[in-house]
C-alpha cells in the first residue's frame, strides 16, 4: 500500500477509536451536560446501563432507542448514573439521550436492544463430560448462566466458571455431574431473569483426566504501578511479538488495586489505533467482584489473535491502578 495513503487511514482510524474512548472528547451541551461513555452497549428489560459524563445527577429522563424512557434512575454522582432499561427498546442501534430541566445531551455512542440467538452447538453430534462446550450465538452479553438437563438431575454452570465468553460464544468444560443420554436440554439464563432455549445435546460419560494443565503466567507488562486516573493513564509497551506464540483460548490478565471515584472501567486497545480490540473490550465496566479477585481479563478469540499479533496491546481505562499484565498460557 502507498505509505502516504497508510498514513491519511492510520490517522482516520485514530480518529475513529477517540469517538468512542471515554478519555476523549465527550458530548456537551451549554449547560455543561455531557456524556461520555456508557455500559453495556446491548441491552434486555432491566439491564442496568451505567452512563458517564458531567451534570448527570440532574438527570431527568434517559431515553432509548424507539423513544422508551428508562425504568428508573439511580445517581451515583455528577459524573455517573445508572439507568435501568425499559422493555421495548428498538432493535435498530441509536444514541442514548439523557435529559435535564435545562437541555438535553446524546451519546456518541449506540446502543440496542440485544437478541439472544442460538446458532450451533461444538461438538454438535456428541458432547462428553470433562471436555468443553461450544455455543455459537448472538448477543451472548448479558449471559448470566447456562443450565443443561432438567430438575434435580439439572446442572448449572455460572459466568465466571465459563472458559470463554463472548458476545457470540461461550465456550465451558462439562462437569463430571452432566446429565448423559440422548437429547439433554440446554438452556441460558440471563441477567434479568429471561430463559433462552438453545436446543438438546447428546452428552455421554467422558474420561476424567488424571491431572491438570498447568497455566504458564508470561509477563506482558511488569514494570510497576499504573494509575489510570480518568482514562489518562496507560500502558503501550506491550507489543506484538509478545503474542507471537499464542494461540485462541490463552488469556490475558489485567492485576488490578485502588478503586478511585465510585466507578470503574478497564479497556484493551488495538495496539496501533488505539480503537477497543473489539466494541465490547474497548469499554469494561469493572465491579466490586473484580477488584476482590485481584483482575479482570480477556480471552483470545479468532478476531483478537491476528489484531495482537500485527499490533500489540494497549490497556487504558479509568479510577484503578494497573499493577501487571500477564499472558495466561495452558498450552
Amino acid at each position: 500500500m502507498n505509505r502516504k495513503i497508510y498514513a491519511v487511514w492510520a490517522i482516520v482510524l485514530t480518529m475513529a477509536a477517540g469517538l468512542t474512548s471515554c478519555s476523549d472528547e465527550e458530548n456537551e451541551n451549554a449547560t455543561g451536560l455531557s456524556v461520555a461513555a456508557f455500559y453495556p452497549t446491548i441491552v434486555m428489560d432491566g439491564t442496568e446501563v451505567e452512563i458517564t459524563g458531567s451534570g448527570l445527577s440532574a438527570a431527568t429522563d434517559v431515553v432509548f432507542p424507539g423513544g422508551q424512557s428508562a425504568k428508573a434512575i439511580r445517581v451515583a454522582g455528577d459524573d455517573r448514573i445508572v439507568a435501568t432499561a425499559p422493555a421495548n427498546v428498538a432493535d435498530l442501534a441509536d444514541v442514548l439521550t439523557v435529559i435535564t430541566a435545562d437541555g438535553e445531551v446524546q451519546s456518541r455512542q449506540t446502543i440496542r436492544k440485544a437478541k439472544p440467538a442460538m446458532r450451533y452447538f461444538n461438538p454438535s453430534d456428541q458432547a462428553k463430560t470433562y471436555e468443553d462446550l461450544q455455543i455459537e450465538g448472538n448477543d451472548f452479553l448479558l449471559v448470566k448462566s447456562v443450565e443443561i438437563g432438567e430438575g434435580a438431575d439439572a446442572v448449572k454452570i455460572d459466568a465466571l466458571d465459563f472458559k470463554r465468553k463472548s458476545n457470540t460464544n461461550i465456550t465451558l468444560t462439562l462437569p463430571g455431574e452432566t446429565p448423559v443420554g440422548s437429547s439433554i436440554p440446554v438452556k441460558t439464563h440471563f441477567q434479568n431473569g429471561e430463559l433462552l432455549a438453545l436446543g438438546k445435546l447428546d452428552i455421554e460419560k467422558g474420561v476424567q483426566p488424571g491431572g491438570k494443565w498447568v497455566e504458564q503466567e508470561i509477563d506482558l507488562y511488569n514494570g510497576g504501578d499504573v494509575e489510570m486516573g480518568g482514562w489518562s493513564g496507560y500502558i503501550n509497551t506491550i507489543y506484538a511479538d509478545a503474542f507471537a506464540n499464542a494461540q485462541i483460548g490463552d488469556r490475558i490478565r489485567v492485576y488490578i488495586k485502588d478503586q478511585t471515584e465510585g466507578w470503574q472501567q478497564g479497556s484493551f486497545k488495538h495496539g496501533s489505533t488505539w480503537a477497543g480490540l473489539t466494541d465490547e473490550l474497548g469499554v469494561i465496566g469493572l465491579s466490586n467482584e473484580d477488584f476482590e479477585r485481584g483482575y479482570y481479563e480477556m480471552t483470545i478469540d479468532e478476531v483478537t489473535l491476528p489484531l495482537l499479533q500485527e499490533a500489540g496491546l494497549i490497556v487504558s481505562g479509568c479510577n484503578y491502578t494497573a499493577t501487571k499484565v500477564v499472558l495466561i498460557m495452558n498450552h
